[in-house]
Parts: structure tokens; sequence; C-alpha cells
């Protein structure tokens, strides 16, 4: 054993009940049953109109039991692993789903997700925190507020030295463009962010991807001390070593959705030995397994059935797996532990039984204004601790708010020109707060996995996440820059001095540059392929910066197309920028020495209606309409997104 290993397992070896703290306990024991499990998806191959859905099935009718312990589920590609523990967990949408799930003999509770425990495949950390701020970050909501912040320290501190986290407690996770902790530092971090509410079940997708022999197998030492103290550990894994082998408790077989084995794991090998599968020595015998289920391995002694199954063909194998498995005496005694269980929970509904209510079903630890504070205060570090995009963003927009000063650098008041240069103006302004926030799109893009997994995992309600979002970076990223851009560009072009005219002039360019990212927040949140929302919302503003009023006069269109001018968000700035700068301004003709209201007629030739106060401000509702119609769809989607894997 390595020195690392050595470490890793002393820690892991330290008891929960040998700590103080409220929540420093072992887990309460839980046992997992599950009868005659079906799940299937619908499956469409083509467009709707020429192709209907076909059913596919994932698992076929799979029984087991999980005790506590280390309850490993092995399969090849594509055989069910994920699915099963994912509809075990509850993140399966139950429309999809029959058979029967108990826990201690009763059915899940509603929010059983905030009692269990579940890591998924891809380290859902946030990169810009540290260890130890990601692990307070799952104190602060998964246990009780009762818990003071002290003990929730103390938590902390207990769980970092138990998953020997402690050297790089304090280290950033990591993100693209930041180098951070090790592969298996971050795996644990995911561990133990799960861990911090001593859940009754943990679950873990894939535990040793991406590591390497040695740390998964520390990894693995970690769980194993885990279990031993009460937690029910089930976890899909794919090809470990043998020294991981070592540390099961169960093994279960899974091969297209089926179960060709379900037992202790070591008398797995006596059982393949009598099927007449002979592991040959220094062989990993979980590669051979794998090796069985693809059909590469064939039974050194055949017996009458096994002489009957065609074995170069995988189906006639896999079925000839099953029919044995579910004939043998390891099915025998897997069935005669769920049939009791089955038989009380029966025998409890027809006395009248009814499951817990659900006000009495675990729900959040936490209030809704204290995850909003929580969630907040992440959104919060993560912006100021990402400092490329934002800072990269206040400059552009200074260095395009006095380019653009430079170019119409003071427009004069008095001469037909101007009307051209100032409706030049606002529609270049008007663009660069539109197209200028593309880069909303990564507001949800880049967090979806870790939203998906925390919401799901119930950490925080969805309307907490979507919230924080919105004020603390959605509207500060907006907010800050054209709080610059707005008097550099103002003040170089010469518009209209007047306070106030200045004033719809900020709240017009604000109003307008949240529209423009609450389209993209939606898209965000809707499409997960960063090209494709790229494309959607190009082509979202460009149809809108056609009926802007500038490249086509919307009077003069047909009725048939004049409807699409209500759907741009570039003409209700423009309007309302038109109406601000040139309602009642007099042009001076120099030759002729004439001057006349050519800023009234520039806006009846457009048609924007400009008599009454309200006609301004119609424009600036309309804009706010936008922005929260937008930002109700990226709602809605984030609640579909987060409701189940």
């Amino acid at each position: 054993m390595s020195e690392q290993d050595g470490l890793l397992s002393s820690r892991a070896n330290a008891s929960y009940s040998a700590t103080a703290g409220p929540h420093s306990g072992a887990a309460e024991a839980a046992t997992v049953t599950f009868n005659s499990v079906r799940y299937s998806l619908l499956i469409r191959r083509g467009p709707p109109c020429c192709f209907p859905p076909e059913r596919k099935e994932i698992l076929l009718g799979v029984s087991g039991v999980f005790q506590p312990g280390m309850n490993a589920v092995l399969g090849p590609t594509g055989s069910g692993k994920s699915s099963l523990l994912d509809v075990i967990a509850g993140r399966k949408n139950p429309q999809n789903l029959t058979g029967t799930i108990l826990i201690n003999g009763e059915p899940p509770p509603k929010n059983f997700k905030c009692v269990s425990g579940y890591v998924v495949q891809e380290d859902v950390v946030m990169g810009t925190l540290t260890v130890r701020e990601n692990l307070l970050f799952s104190a602060a909501l998964r246990l009780p507020a009762s818990v003071s912040r002290y003990d929730r320290g103390r938590r902390v501190a207990e769980l970092l030295d138990q998953l020997g986290l402690t050297g790089v407690a304090d280290s950033r996770i990591g993100t693209q463009l930041t180098r951070g902790v090790s592969g298996g530092e971050r795996r644990r971090t995911s561990i133990g962010m799960e861990l911090i509410a001593s859940p009754k079940v943990l679950f873990l997708d894939e535990p040793t991807t991406g590591l390497d022999a040695s740390t998964a197998n520390s990894v693995m030492r970690i769980l194993r001390n885990i279990s031993r103290r009460g937690t029910t550990i089930i976890f899909s894994i794919h090809q470990p070593r043998y020294e991981i082998f070592k540390t099961f408790d169960s093994l279960t077989l899974l091969s297209k959705g089926q179960i060709v084995y379900h037992g202790d794991s070591v008398t797995s090998l006596d059982y393949f030995q009598r099927l007449g599968y002979v592991c040959e020595m220094h062989n990993n015998p979980l590669d051979f397994y794998m090796d069985i289920l693809s059909g590469d391995a064939r039974p050194t002694e055949v017996d009458s059935a096994a002489a009957k199954v065609n074995f170069d063909h995988q189906d006639s194998v896999q079925g000839w797996l099953v029919a044995t498995y579910q004939g043998s005496e390891v099915w025998r005694d897997v069935n005669a532990r769920i049939a009791p269980v089955l038989e009380a929970f029966s025998n409890r509904q027809m006395r009248g039984y009814r499951p817990q209510s659900t006000a009495n079903n675990p729900t959040y630890q936490t209030s809704f204004f204290r995850q909003l504070a929580v969630v907040s205060q992440r959104a919060t570090k993560n912006l100021l601790r990402n400092p490329q995009t934002s800072i990269a963003q206040l400059v552009l927009n200074v260095l395009f708010s006095v380019l653009v000063g430079l170019i119409y650098l003071q427009i004069p008041a008095d001469t037909i020109s101007g009307v051209q240069n100032r409706v030049g103006v606002f529609f270049f302004t008007t663009m660069n707060m539109v197209f200028g926030n593309m880069g909303a799109l990564e507001l949800f893009l880049h967090e979806r996995t870790i939203f998906v997994h925390e919401s799901v995992s119930g950490y925080y309600r969805v309307s907490v996440y979507f919230l924080a979002k919105v004020f603390c970076d959605l509207i500060p990223m907006r907010l800050v820059p054209l709080m610059l851009y707005s008097p550099i560009s103002y003040f170089m072009i010469g518009l209209n001095p007047r306070l106030d005219k200045f004033f719809v002039y900020f709240l017009n360019l604000l109003l307008v540059s949240m529209a423009g990212s609450s389209l993209a927040f939606f898209l965000s949140a809707t499409v997960s392929v960063f090209a494709i929302a790229t494309i959607f919302l190009a082509l979202s503003f460009v149809f809108m910066m056609v009926f802007a009023g500038l490249l086509v006069n919307v009077s003069t269109m047909g009725e048939w197309l004049s409807w699409a001018k209500y759907l741009s968000i570039f003409r209700y700035s423009m309007n309302a920028l038109s109406i601000n700068e040139m309602k009642d301004l007099q042009f001076c003709n120099e030759t002729a020495n004439i001057c006349f209201d050519l800023g009234n007629k520039y806006l009846s030739d457009q048609g924007i209606p400009y008599e009454n106060e309200i006609d301004l401000w119609i424009n600036e509702i309309a804009l706010g309409g936008f922005i929260f119609g937008f930002l109700v769809l990226a709602y809605v989607q984030l609640r579909r997104s987060g409701k189940f894997r």
C-alpha cells in the first residue's frame, strides 16, 4: 500500500461516533427492496410527422435487496446500471416506471432525495470555490436550520479529515481556465457534499471514472469504511481492479436490463464455476464477468442445458444466463428475503394502511430565504472569482462608448443631418446592447449539470436558484457596464443635456439589455448545446432588427407581415430613444434660413406615436414585458430541467 493510501485509510477509519456534533453520528441503517421493477422510455427515431414514438425497455422486471454495506452494480455499457440507481433514488419519471420499491419495508418518502445522497458520474462542484467552501455550502443547505454555524463548521472539518482533504481544504476546485485540485480530490469532495447530511442511502454512479487505479482504490476504501457504520452504499462501476472487488459486499450483474446474478460477491465465483465458467488464476473476476456477459467467455464444462445455447450469439447467452439465475439457489435466497417484506407491506395495505402524509415526509431542511441567501452568496463569489468575463465586458463597453462618441462627436442639433446621425446612433447603440448579451447564454449552460444535480438532490428550490441568478448575475452584469457606457457615449455624442432625458436614455438601454439577456437566459435553459443556442439567439436578434424601423419602414409593410413589429425589442428601443431625443426638437436649414419641427416630422413619417407623454413609456413598458415574459419562460424551463435526470 502506498503512503497516500495508508494515510487515507487511517483517516477513513475514524468513526463518526467518535466525534461530537449533532450530525456526526452514523446514518440510520436502511434496507432497499425492489421487486419486478420495469422502466421504459419513448424513443422517437425521426420527425414526429413520419415516425411514431417507440417504447424502449430499459429495465425488464428486476428484483433484489440492497442491505447496509457495499452494493455494486456491474454490467456492460447500456445494461441499465445507471437507470437502476436513478429509479431507486427517485430520479426517473414515475410515469415510465412499474414495480415496487421499499425502504425498510415502507414506500420511499416523497422527498426521499432529501434523506439520501447521490454522487453523479461527473464531479458537480463549483470550480471557483475551495474544497471547504463547497462542503460548507452543502452543510448550510442540507443540515437543519437548528444546527449552528459552529457545528456545521465542525461537521465539515470532520469530513475533511475523514476524506483525506484537510491538506487541500482551502484550495479551489479549479475551472477550465484555472488549475485546481486533483481528480481524486474532486471526487472525494463530491462524495463529502453528499455525506454532510449523514444519508441513509448513498448512491454513486461510476465513482471511479476518470481516476487512476491507485486513486480509485483509495476512494473505494473510504466508501467501504463509511458503509461499515451502517450506510447502505449502492454504486454502479465498470471493470474495476481486483483490490476494489474485494471491498464489495454484494454484487449485481446486469445485461440488457435483466439480472444475471444478484448475491454475495464472495460466492459469485462459485456460482459461475457451477455453470462451467472457470476464472483462471491471476485473472480479475470482474473482467471475467464482463467477458461472460459479452459472450466472449465460454463454459469449459457444458451441461445439458448449456449445450443448447448458441454461444456465438450474445442474446442466446444472455437468455440462458437469466433463465439459469432465476432457477438457481441464489435467486431463491433473494426471493426469500423479498417475499416477507412484500407480504408485510401488503398486509398493512389490506388493513387500511396508508403511507405517511406529505406533511410528515422529510422536506427541505432550510427555509426559502435561507436558501436564497446561501445560493446568492455562492453566485456572487463565483462572479467575483471569474474576473475575466466581467473585466473584459467593462473594458469593451468603455472602449465602445468612446468609439461611438468619437464617430458621432457632438452631433449638431440645428441641421437636417442631425436626424440621420441621431437615428444611426440609436440603432448602433441598441444593436450593441442586444448583441452584446450573446454571452448571457453561459448564464445556465455552464452550470446546467450542477443545477440539475443539486435541485434533484434537494439542496434548494428551483425558484431560489432562478432568483439568485437574476439578482446576483443577470442584473449586475448588465447594470455595471451600462453605468460606464451611458454617460460617456451620451455626452460625447451631444444628445439633449437635460437630466430627465439622460435618465430615459439610461433606463432604455438597461431595459433593452435586460430583454436581450433574458431571451439568452431562456434559450440557455432550453437548449443544452451551446452552438445550437447561439444560432437560435442570433437568428432571433436578426429577425427583431429587421423590424426596428430603420432598415424597413414598418408603416409601409403589408398587414400580413406588419404584426412582426410587435415582437421586436429593437423597435421599442428605437421608438423610445427617438421620442426622447427628437420630440419638439427644432432643426434648421442654414441655406434657407428656416427652422421647423423636423424631429416631429420624422416621428410622424416613421409612424411613431409621440403626441402624449404615455407614448414614450408604452415602449419602455413593452421592453419590461419582454423581460418578464422571457424570465418566466426561463423559470419554467429550469423547473423542467430540475425535475428528473
